[in-house]
């Protein structure tokens, strides 16, 4: 039963029951009233009709009131109505609108990229319009462009294979920068390119079309017949040195691939990094001949030659897996014993290259490590050679230790420090008399404190004692005191001994 007929009948009731009650009331009332003045029979009649009359007037009253409540009721739920479908229809558009957008999405789409593509489109045709100008600049800018615009503008490459015929050396060095960059490697591309390295009576061509074949990766078994002879009449030895990487790539590592590499090579005319690209090259060719393995050894030992050339020469001889030993022998010489600080580290550089250091080389190492008249950079890539094998002894440690002493690495030589696994106790003893040596750089010390926290197993009043003689420096600025503040936080107040492993932050 709903609540407005609910109302409406408890009205009805209690209309009813005031109706009745209501005449009754007055009519007892009236009637008392009579008897006394004596007069019953004239009292009771008036007394009945006006009890009649406004019980008929509350009734109409109660239901007028009834048919206005009723009325508003009405109108409240046909407001509640309206507005409920209102609310229906407008949530009914957004959807319809909502679907109706996800439908035309992918058109929507479709038609911006199209508009972009056209966009681009004409974009490409101008600038490939640009690059059959006659004007350089003209030519360059397209180029330079089409650069810029990257994988979409490999369809321009044919066009730029064109340009490889222009007679100005830069617009065809940077035709070729491009078409590699572009990485167009398509028969449309490549056609074209074999055509210029075998028909062209040109012999820049010819060299830019090789660098694009050989740049692009090609293949080709046309490719594979051209490389040699560009191999031997070329006179660009840039290019003949692609030719021979080229055929190394392609699998050929003929004689006469090794003998232009060595040509290349020992040619102490030419410049010092197409010699190192060239000996580095013969790294990688297979059947290597006696001679081959005379020149490199050679080469690694000639003092008077170009440091990066002999490098190179070890890298080969690391690659082909010859007189590993030797070689190990003979960059540790130059480690050892040169003059030059730079051939020195250079030989550090290419000794690390080994995955196994044989153990009189790590002896030579331990003492230039221990050598504090020596170079400081040097005896740390020692260290940092030593590292490399795995975890060093405490002779090393030890070592480390006094190479803190030289600020300029003592960054380094604490994080080198800081990777073992762990120290000894007469490791610990130099570090607490580095800590507590007042003369000494205060950094050094802090580096000192840091390795002491880090292994644990030390007397905490001890360290405390020392961090506190650094707060004494104060011209040290912010930086030396916020840091040695840190350290101290972290020890608290009531520890007497940081245990082993302790703080990785401190």
């Amino acid at each position: 039963m709903s609540s407005h007929l609910k109302n409406t009948l408890f009205i009805l009731l209690k209309s009813t029951f005031l109706g009745l009650s209501l005449p009754l009331l007055i009519l007892s009332n009236s009637y008392g009233q009579t008897r006394n003045k004596q007069n019953p029979g004239l009292g009771y009649n008036q007394v009945f009709e006006n009890s009649i009359s406004q019980t008929n007037k509350y009734i109409q009253t109660q239901k007028l009131q009834l048919v206005k409540q009723e009325q508003s009721t009405i109108s409240e739920q046909k407001e509640q109505d309206e507005l409920f479908i209102s609310i229906l229809v407008f949530i009914v558009i957004i959807l319809v609108l909502y679907l109706l957008l996800l439908r035309l999405r992918p058109m929507w789409l479709s038609y911006l990229a199209k508009g972009k593509q056209n966009e681009l489109k004409q974009r490409m045709e101008g600038l490939t319009n640009k690059l059959s100008s006659s004007e350089i600049e003209e030519k360059l800018d397209a180029i330079k462009k089409l650069k810029e615009i990257g994988s979409p503008a490999k369809i321009a490459a044919p066009a730029l294979v064109d340009v490889l015929n222009f007679d100005n050396s830069e617009v065809r060095s940077s035709a070729v920068k491009a078409l590699i960059e572009l990485g167009n490697n398509s028969e449309e591309v490549e056609k074209p390119l074999l055509a210029l390295l075998e028909e062209s009576q040109d012999y820049e061509v010819r060299a830019n079309a090789a660098k694009v074949l050989l740049g692009l990766g090609s293949t080709s078994n046309q490719l594979r017949f051209v490389l040699p002879t560009l191999l031997e009449t070329s006179g660009d030895s840039r290019l003949r040195l692609d030719a021979a990487k080229g055929l190394i790539e392609l699998g050929n590592t003929s004689e006469k691939v090794q003998s232009i590499l060595l040509e290349l090579a020992e040619n102490k005319n030419e410049n010092s990094q197409l010699r190192s690209d060239a000996t580095k090259a013969l790294g990688y060719v297979s059947n290597v001949s006696e001679e081959l393995q005379l020149y490199l050894l050679g080469l690694l030992k000639d003092k008077n030659d170009n440091l990066n050339v002999r490098l190179s020469a070890a890298q080969a001889l690391i690659q082909l897996s010859i007189n590993l030993e030797k070689i190990q022998f003979s960059l540790l010489r130059d480690f050892k014993d040169s003059e030059d600080t730079q051939v020195r580290l250079g030989a550090a550089q290419t000794l690390i290259k080994f995955s196994n250091i044989s153990d009189r080389v790590k002896l030579d190492l331990i003492e230039i490590l221990g050598d504090k008249d020596d170079d400081s950079e040097v005896r740390l890539s020692a260290s940092q050679m030593l590292m490399k094998l795995g975890e060093i002894s405490e002779e090393v440690q030890l070592a480390l230790v006094r190479i803190l002493e030289d600020l300029r690495i003592s960054l380094s030589a604490a994080q080198e420090l800081m990777r073992s696994r762990q120290i000894s106790d007469k490791l610990r003893i130099e570090l607490f008399s580095l800590l507590e040596d007042k003369t000494d750089e205060p950094r050094v010390r802090l580096s000192a404190a840091q390795i002491l926290i880090k292994f644990g197993n030390i007397s905490v009043r001890r360290l405390r004692q020392g961090l506190l003689a650094l707060l004494e420096h104060k011209n040290e600025g912010s930086w030396l005191r916020s840091n040695v503040a840190r350290v101290l936080e972290g020890l608290g107040q009531n520890s007497t001994t940081v245990p082993t492993g302790a703080s990785k932050s401190a």
